[in-house]
């Protein structure tokens, strides 16, 4: 589905009403119109980012994320792979890239990875990331999709939660002040420290869900969980799926240790002859921007091991 410029005047971002919303986005697209470089958002302020996010995306403009708190090595690599102050790379794209059904689409560039195995920016279109949002709201069973999102947004695991709130009809705020009925997107740390609150373990027990990812989460971390009974949902993804692609519901969860990760959406998940995970999915990004891609024909092939238990669910060794 085509963006819809229209669609963002409703109040459904914290601190911002809708009609404010429209009005910036509307103002800054004008700006930025007819130039075919992609547009690098750095932004730290929520707002601020989401204004520049939709302003390209009304203006046809492709988006380049980038993380503020960048050293000067990391910024480096980034503006190489967008040919930035040099000829662009063997391999680069153009800002423009041409889809299964053979039309051109503008792209989302989203950071992955950092200093010691170097930048890579995958490839991903408006579609790409709509179709993970409507996976991830069916995987919930529908409705809409309010989130408290404390992860930043020029990350995969921010971002879609800003667009997930979009799609679905939902509200974000940037904050935990009131998680009572939304989703938490938390790493396994995150976790850890708000259970050492009294008082913000309570607060976690009346969320929708807290999705857990990013890194393995320890057994006892799972386990205190369980014994409080909240609503943690273990999930498994990475930049190049458009974040979530697997999780575990949290009713299996909170019963069962063992219980693995289900697909999301049309996701297929199956396991390398190598025991390696490959995730096939309409979410899939489309390859890496100014550096060699991988074949993507039969899926993504990860770096990550896993196996499909007695119940087709799979499971990653130390996460999900």
């Amino acid at each position: 589905m085509e963006f819809n410029l229209k669609s963002l005047d409703r109040n459904w971002v914290e601190g911002i009403s809708g009609q404010e919303l429209l009005a910036r986005v509307q103002s800054q697209a004008k700006l930025i119109q007819g130039q075919d470089q992609p547009l690098v958002i750095d932004q730290t302020d929520p707002h601020d980012f989401t204004v520049e996010f939709f302003a390209a995306v009304s203006a046809g403009r492709s988006i380049a994320l980038a993380n503020p708190n960048w050293g000067a090595r990391e910024r480096e690599q980034f503006d190489v792979l967008l040919g930035l102050g040099s000829p662009p790379l063997p391999g680069a794209i153009s800002s423009a890239t041409r889809l299964k059904s053979g039309r051109q689409a503008k792209v989302i560039l989203i950071p992955t990875g950092g200093t010691t195995n170097g930048i890579k920016l995958a490839i991903h279109t408006w579609e790409t990331l709509e179709v993970a949002c409507k996976g991830v709201q069916q995987f919930l069973g529908g409705g809409a999709i309010d989130s408290c999102c404390v992860l930043p947004l020029y990350h995969v695991s921010g971002l879609m939660q800003l667009l997930r709130a979009y799609h679905s009809g939902g509200y974000i705020r940037f904050d935990e002040d009131e998680v009572e009925g939304r989703c938490l997107s938390y790493v396994p740390t995150q976790l850890r420290r708000a259970l050492l609150d009294e008082k913000r373990t309570q607060a976690l027990t009346t969320t929708r869900v807290i999705f857990v990812g990013g890194a393995p989460m320890p057994e006892s971390l799972a386990e205190e969980a369980r014994e409080l009974k909240l609503p943690v949902m273990p999930v498994y993804g990475m930049t190049e799926t458009a974040a979530m692609v697997a999780a575990i519901p949290v009713e299996d969860f909170l019963a069962d240790s063992r219980a693995g990760a289900l697909p999301i959406g049309d996701t297929n998940i199956e396991i390398d002859s190598s025991g390696r995970i490959r995730v096939q999915s309409p979410a899939l990004f489309i390859g890496y921007h100014g550096g060699e891609s991988p074949d993507l024909t039969r899926g993504y092939l990860t770096e990550d091991e896993g196996y499909i238990d007695e119940k087709e669910s799979a499971t990653r060794d130390g996460a999900h």
